[in-house]
């Protein structure tokens, strides 16, 4: 017996995808009927569809397989007497309504069918109500208008470092002075930092905004990238790891990454045009040497490798070393707050408030050590020419030379407060002439008013600042002279200090311990000069 197979019609299937048509058509089984292009057709219609592929259509019927084909545009007709066409933009964020009047009847239509026609093509965010009540208002029919939008989804910001220091290795531009002229010494290579200072912090990121279609679907957002703040040495980070300080004074060292901090500035090489001058916060190396007109300045330590030639260096809290030479034209000056140590000295100034150490000599040099000057170390060990002063001692191998070069050797008082005697002097004086100038003046205009009765107003002007001036100038001498009566005082008690001279001491070397003076008038060998009672004396050196 044969089994016959049962005949099923085709069919098919009309589906909205996010407001996009899509029609599925099932093939007949045996002899049943196949799908027809008008059955669709009429289906379409029935659905107010009226955007629609035609082609795809007949494609899709004349498959073989039962799949989905998209054939529609998205547009959709609202009944009655005019059309409500919606169109959905390729990217889903924006819908337009274009509204058709029919037969010239330019009724408007409700807001709710347009809210429904939009709801049938999938449009669900975004939509601008009160646009499409204008719309309605005004009548804008046969142009199309865009009543919803999408939001597009917005990437977060990576994280960022904000840098508290010049993070290009590059010289600073050249300051002009007021004169116009250009120092190119100053360029400003070295960063410094103190401790606690900020060096670098870290801007968050921010997470993504995610986005939506105008029908409803989501639009992921990419997060902003985090970034990882490096420390290196001498360089503290917080507990949120968001910022970067300093540890400890110094110099910012980085590699375009790391960030340290180095107690310790090491030039290698000269300080000359390449590196300009120095100003550094904590101790500084140089491998070479200072050349001439530049200028070295740093809070610690300085150690010079080479000489210093005609320059300035200052250790404000520290020592200045120098391996070699000092050489000098009397004008540059070489100061610390403790000690300074070099091989010899020409034609230099000195001045340290702890001791001053000089391997072989100190040539038409001056020289100011707030505890002992000491040259005794070389083979030569002279101090020759110049002036040195010293609060305890002066020790040398020899003083002064065969040719008989005025030599000035003074200790026993600070020479700072010898500078300040020597000053008071000089300020008493000229406070005297401006006080006498100041009482003639009052006396010459004090008679004219008297005779006349008044003064001009330029005149009665210059009388009172004259009579300001004698009282100001009068008070300044009294402090003057009472400054300079304490000072004399405190040198009664001083012990004096010790001039000590290994081998040979000179001719014309002038000596002066606290107020006594001595000029030598023949060479003495083996000779420490002291004070007692007041006066100078001496006694064989003893080492």
């Amino acid at each position: 017996m044969e089994i016959r197979q049962q005949s099923v019609n085709g069919y098919f299937r009309i589906d909205m995808r996010d407001a996009d048509i899509f029609l599925t058509v099932c093939p007949p089984v045996g002899e049943g009927r196949r799908v027809e292009v008008n059955d669709i057709l009429r289906e379409l219609h029935n659905q107010r569809m009226t955007d629609y592929d035609l082609r795809a259509i007949t494609m899709a019927v004349s498959g073989k397989e039962a799949k989905p084909v998209r054939i529609g545009s998205r547009i959709f007709a609202v009944s009655g007497k005019r059309r409500s066409v919606v169109k959905v933009s390729d990217d889903k964020m924006k819908a337009t309504v274009n509204i058709t009047p029919i037969m010239g009847d330019a009724d408007k239509p409700s807001l709710n069918e347009i809210k429904n026609d939009l709801a049938a093509a999938g449009v669900v965010y975004g939509i601008d109500e009160f646009l499409i009540q204008e719309i309605l208002q005004n009548k804008i029919f046969d142009e199309p208008v865009v009543v919803a939008k999408g939001c597009p989804p917005v990437d977060g910001k990576s994280a960022t470092i904000e840098y508290f220091f010049n993070t290009e290795k590059k010289r600073a531009p050249f300051a002009m002075s007021e004169d116009g002229s250009v120092d190119f010494r100053e360029i400003g290579l070295i960063q410094t930092v103190k401790a606690g200072d900020v060096l670098a912090k870290k801007v968050a990121t921010n997470k993504g905004i995610p986005g939506m279609t105008v029908t409803g679907q989501p639009l992921p957002a990419i997060d902003g990238k985090d970034i990882v703040l490096h420390k290196g040495k001498n360089v503290l980070i917080n507990n949120n790891e968001t910022e970067l300080t300093a540890a400890v004074k110094g110099q910012i060292i980085w590699d375009g990454s790391k960030i340290e901090v180095d107690p310790v500035c090491k030039i290698k090489g000269d300080v000359c045009f390449e590196t300009g001058n120095i100003y550094f916060n904590g101790a500084l190396i140089i491998d070479g040497n200072v050349r001439e007109g530049f200028v070295v300045k740093a809070d610690d330590d300085i150690e010079i490798k080479g000489n210093i030639e005609k320059a300035y260096v200052e250790s404000l809290e520290g020592s200045v070393t120098v391996q070699g030479g000092i050489v000098g034209i009397g004008q540059d000056s070489i100061r610390a707050q403790k000690k300074i140590t070099a091989k010899f000295v020409q034609n230099a100034s000195l001045c340290a408030r702890g001791d001053i150490i000089v391997t072989e000599f100190i040539l038409h040099s001056f020289v100011d050590s707030g505890e002992s000057v000491f040259v005794t170390r070389g083979e030569k060990g002279a101090i020759i020419g110049g002036k040195i002063r010293a609060t305890k001692e002066v020790c040398a191998k020899t003083i002064g030379n065969v040719a008989e070069t005025v030599t000035i050797i003074q200790v026993g008082i600070d020479p700072e407060i010898r500078e300040e005697m020597n000053s008071i002097v000089h300020d008493i004086l000229n406070a005297q002439d401006e006080l006498k100038k100041a009482v003639m003046d009052v006396n010459t205009l004090r008679a004219m008013k008297e005779r006349s009765g008044s003064l001009s107003p330029e005149k009665e002007e210059a009388y009172q600042l004259a009579i300001s001036m004698q009282i100001a100038m009068t008070s300044e001498i009294k402090y003057l002279k009472q400054r300079n009566e304490n000072l004399q005082k405190e040198m009664e008690f001083l012990k004096g200090g010790k001039i000590a001279v290994m081998e040979h001491i000179y001719p014309r070397v002038k000596i002066t311990i606290v107020k006594a003076e001595h000029e030598l008038k023949e060479i003495k060998k083996n000779i420490c000069f002291y004070s007692r009672l007041g006066s100078i004396t001496s006694s064989s050196y003893t080492g």
